[in-house]
C-alpha cells in the first residue's frame, strides 16, 4: 500500500453506518452505507459499523494513519464513550474509541456526529466563509454543532450542541434525556412518522393508510410526499413539526447570532417544505437584527 495520509470514517447513526476515506483536501473517498438498527444490541452494532470500515479498507489503495468515528449522541471525548444516545441506548457507555483503536491498531478519533457534520460544512461545505455557524441536523433525532469565531464550541464536557434536548413544550412528554416536550421528539423525522400514525390510528382519513397497509411503517418521508401530494393529515403533521422546528431555531439565531445556519439529515431533503416555512417563522419571531443578518441554507 502507498503511503498517504487519509484516515478512515465512519458515521455511527440510529438507523444507518456510513464509511469511507477522507485526504487532505476534506473529500470523502470510497464511500459506503450499510443499514444497522440502533435498537439493537452492542455486539451487533459493533459488528456492523465494524464491517462497513472492513470493506472500506479492502477498497482502498491507501495506507490509512488514524480511525475517526462520528457517533449520535452525547460523548465524553475524554473517555472516547457515548454517555447518551436515545437511538442507541446499546452503545452508551461502551469504549469505543478503544475498541476501534485496538482493532485496527490506528490512533482513534471519536466525535459527536452533529459537530464533525459542522467542522465539515464550515471547512468545505455550506457554511464555508462564515465565522459564525450553527449546524443542525433533522433526522432519526436533531442534533447541533456551533462554530463561534471559525471554532468548534464543544463546552465544558463536549455535549454542545444538543439542541435536540431543548424544551418547547414544557407541557410535553417525558423525553430519555430527562426533560420534556424536547424539539427532537416535536420535530425530527421519528416525531413526524409516529405522530401521523397515531392519526391514522384514530380513523383519521389519508393516502397514508394504504402506505402503512402495505409497508407495516410510515416514514417521515411517506409524510412529507403525501403532503406534498395535498393530504390534509400529512400537510397537518409536517406543518406543525416544521412549525416547532422554527420556534426552536428562531431561539438558536436569539441566543448564537451566527451568520448562517445550516440544515442537514434526512428531514431536510424535504426542500422547501422545511426551509421556507422555517425561514419565514425565523424572519417573524426572532430578534429582529439576528433575524436580517442569518442565512438558513441546506446542508
Amino acid at each position: 500500500m502507498k503511503e498517504v495520509p487519509e484516515i478512515i470514517v465512519a458515521d455511527l447513526g440510529g438507523t444507518k453506518v456510513l464509511a469511507g476515506t477522507v485526504g487532505a483536501d476534506g473529500k470523502l473517498n470510497h464511500r459506503i452505507k450499510r443499514e444497522s438498527k440502533g435498537g439493537g444490541n452492542l455486539e451487533e452494532i459493533l459488528a456492523n459499523l465494524y464491517a462497513a470500515l472492513d470493506e472500506v479498507l479492502a477498497t482502498s489503495s491507501t495506507l490509512p494513519v488514524a480511525v475517526a468515528l462520528a457517533s449520535a449522541g452525547a460523548i465524553d471525548l475524554n473517555k472516547g464513550v457515548v454517555t447518551h444516545s436515545p437511538n442507541m441506548m446499546a452503545v452508551n457507555g461502551a469504549p469505543l474509541r478503544a475498541l476501534l483503536s485496538k482493532r485496527y491498531n490506528l490512533p482513534a478519533i471519536m466525535l459527536n456526529d452533529a459537530s464533525a457534520a459542522a467542522l465539515a460544512e464550515h471547512r468545505v461545505g455550506a457554511g464555508k466563509g462564515s465565522r459564525h455557524m450553527i449546524f443542525l441536523t433533522v433526522s432519526t433525532g436533531i442534533g447541533g454543532g456551533i462554530i463561534i469565531d471559525n471554532k468548534l464550541y464543544q463546552g465544558a464536557d463536549g455535549t454542545a450542541g444538543e439542541f435536540g434536548h431543548t424544551t418547547i413544550d414544557i407541557d410535553g412528554p417525558p423525553d430519555t434525556c430527562g426533560g420534556f416536550g424536547c424539539l427532537e421528539q416535536n420535530a425530527s423525522g421519528t416525531a413526524i412518522a409516529r405522530n401521523a400514525v397515531k392519526l391514522l390510528s384514530e380513523g383519521r382519513q389519508s393516502i397514508l393508510s394504504k402506505v402503512l397497509n402495505e409497508q407495516g411503517v410510515v416514514t417521515s418521508a411517506d409524510v412529507a410526499e403525501a403532503a406534498r401530494q395535498g393530504d390534509a393529515l400529512a400537510q397537518e403533521v409536517f406543518n406543525e413539526a416544521i412549525r416547532r422546528l422554527g420556534i426552536g431555531i428562531a431561539s438558536m439565531v436569539n441566543v448564537f447570532n451566527p451568520e448562517i445556519i445550516v440544515i442537514g439529515g434526512g428531514v431536510s431533503q424535504t426542500g422547501d417544505l422545511l426551509f421556507a416555512p422555517v425561514r419565514r417563522f425565523v424572519a417573524e419571531h426572532a430578534y429582529k437584527l439576528p433575524a436580517a443578518r442569518v442565512r438558513i441554507v441546506p446542508a
